[in-house]
């Protein structure tokens, strides 16, 4: 089933993990070696003990616009491997942060920067495993293609009717998960992880011929944009620069929901 993803290299993961947790200038990173140590135990302890494969990476639970923007400006500032990649790209001022309802009044939504929270440096993370889907080797982190996102598509289109969707097998995977692994839980990867997978894969110079995928975000929930119902999505382009968009959650061949993995105890 997992033909298609590569052995992970806990060295290497640990040593690029801990290179952009520098990068980001971040104070867990200030002490390198014990990092490193931290890193590596948690890195084997996911990969080693339970069976999916995928990549490591730290997630850092951002709280606001401010900090993914503060995160984004640092990653697009930087030159990797001789190559300076385009600043990353908003195609509708959304807000892209954990569990908003209200978007008008978000920094993103009015387009504009407060003056909190000037730095992310403080922040601390949870290492986590995104999850290979073990079959799509030209987007192998998107789960649940070819399938509706949700209810509201199943009713707007009567030939989707009593489709499964993507939230339906989202919860399946996740139950099973959960019971046949204990002391691990499953997230759906949200932008603060998508941009820390794209973080590493610049550090170790990887051709975006091989992107993450276009990754719909399903913590943020359905928002009226435009006039329309419409889920956020974050993607990487052909140029490496990241994206922040939004789609109606129709079936696509490229666009499902990203999975990662930690351990919860």
């Amino acid at each position: 089933m997992y033909e298609n993803f590569k052995e992970v290299n806990i060295p290497e993961s640990v040593a690029v993990s801990v290179e952009a947790l520098s990068i980001l200038s971040l104070e867990i990173a200030k002490d390198k070696e014990i990092l490193s140590e931290v890193l590596k135990n948690d890195y084997t302890q996911l990969i080693e003990s339970q069976p999916h494969p995928g990549e490591p990476f730290v997630h850092l639970p951002l709280e606001n616009d401010y900090q993914l923007r503060k995160l984004l400006d640092i990653m697009d500032s930087q030159i990797f491997n001789g190559q300076k990649y385009p600043s990353f790209s908003v195609w509708h001022k959304t807000h892209w942060t954990h569990g908003a309802k209200d978007i008008s009044h978000t920094l993103m939504g009015m387009g504009r920067r407060q003056k909190i929270v000037t730095d992310i440096s403080d922040l601390s993370g949870q290492s986590r495993l995104a999850l290979s889907d073990g079959e799509n080797a030209m987007f192998p982190f998107v789960h649940f293609v070819n399938m509706p996102f949700d209810k509201q598509n199943t009713k707007e289109d009567d030939s989707e009717k009593d489709k499964e969707t993507q939230t339906d097998a989202f919860k399946v995977s996740q139950n099973q998960f959960e019971m046949e692994n204990q002391g691990f839980d499953m997230f759906s990867i949200d932008v603060a992880s998508y941009a820390m997978l794209t973080l590493q894969r610049r550090i170790k110079g990887e051709k975006v011929e091989t992107p993450l995928g276009i990754m719909i975000i399903p913590d943020l929930g359905r928002k009226k944009i435009m006039g329309g119902s419409a889920l956020a999505i974050v993607h990487t382009s052909a140029t490496g620069q990241i994206g922040l968009g939004w789609s109606r959650g129709d079936r696509n061949a490229a666009t499902g929901i990203g999975l990662s993995i930690g351990c919860n105890k």
